[in-house]
């Protein structure tokens, strides 16, 4: 990138020198025997033509960067967002299940890490932006390429972690439900009173 904006800042230069050459050559010709003139008009033509053709392949190679910087760009600020996400997410990870007394209340944590499952799942169509861009650099690096592993592998350890904790509260979740649901059932039969006869005959 510096050595184009280096040669792009010397076309004025150059343009200079050109216009000096061809004044020059100029004055040559009318100097020159017939025979020299056509040879001079030549070199003319051939200085003009290169020079006009270093101007064609130095804007063509601008435009190049120009459009690799862009998406260097978006690759740097799709990454920079969905890092600052994935640390939110395995800051949560990190803080884990917390007791908890009430059933209400396991059931809230539940659905808490159900929410932040689905968000880790839904954000796969990020990992796939992010391949995508890796994809269209040109000269990509080997830190790119380990930005990219180190994205993909703490993505799947916060999925395989969250589904761990998910599977763990659902299990929980259900048996304690099951539990309330037979005191519910047993205690109108603690309630019933039997006959004193029936009592006296057992």
């Amino acid at each position: 990138m510096f050595l184009a904006q280096e040669i792009t800042s010397g076309l004025d230069d150059g343009l200079q020198q050109l216009n000096v050459a061809c004044e020059l050559g100029q004055k040559v010709k009318l100097r020159c025997p017939a025979e020299s003139k056509a040879k001079v008009e030549q070199e003319l033509s051939d200085m003009k033509r290169d020079w006009e053709k270093m101007n064609a392949d130095i804007s063509a190679c601008n435009a190049k960067l120009d459009a690799q910087l862009v998406k260097w760009a978006a690759y740097d600020e799709l990454r920079s967002v969905f890092i600052q996400w994935l640390i939110t997410v395995e800051t949560e990870i990190k803080m884990g299940v917390q007791p908890k007394t009430e059933l209400a209340e396991k059931k809230a944590q539940l659905e808490k890490f159900r929410v932040l499952l689905d968000d880790v799942n839904k954000h796969e169509g990020d990992m796939s932006q992010l391949h995508q861009a890796v994809s269209e650099l040109d000269g990509e690096s080997s830190e790119v390429n380990e930005q990219l592993r180190d994205a993909d592998d703490r993505h799947d350890a916060a999925k395989k972690q969250l589904q761990d904790i998910v599977d763990n509260l659902e299990s929980a979740h259900a048996e304690e439900s099951g539990y309330r649901d037979m005191l519910q059932v047993r205690a109108p039969v603690s309630t019933v009173v039997f006959p004193e006869h029936l009592l006296s005959q057992a």
